[in-house]
């Protein structure tokens, strides 16, 4: 009784360690790294037993372009061509999204 609680308090500490994603094989693998070995079975059945549940990690995809709009798309006046004949010909820019804790930032360059 008292190995399951204090394997419980382990897998417990694993789990919120890794931002409660890791399920009972990784647990098993860091407790293995760690010395001790124990079924992954009785590691879901603990977890379980305490409500530890894996988040979802989703992936994300940043939507960059609406192109389903009726607004006039500008003309590509470089078409590729990149070398100009003289300074100040043509600028160019691009925008690249960073992710940040509060949100999307746009860095324009």
């Amino acid at each position: 009784m008292e190995e399951t609680r204090l394997l419980g308090e382990w897998i417990a500490e694993i789990f919120h360690e890794s931002r409660d994603t890791y399920g009972s094989r990784r647990i098993r693998q860091s407790l293995i790294e760690h010395g001790v070995r124990v079924s992954r079975r009785r590691i879901a059945r603990i977890k379980r037993g305490l409500g530890l549940v894996c988040k979802a990690q989703r992936r994300f995809k940043v939507v960059t372009t609406d192109s389903d709009h009726a607004l006039p798309v500008a003309p590509n006046r470089l078409n590729r061509e990149f070398t100009a004949s003289h300074p100040d010909r043509a600028y160019v820019g691009d925008i690249t999204y960073v992710a940040t804790k509060e949100g999307w930032l746009y860095l324009a360059v």
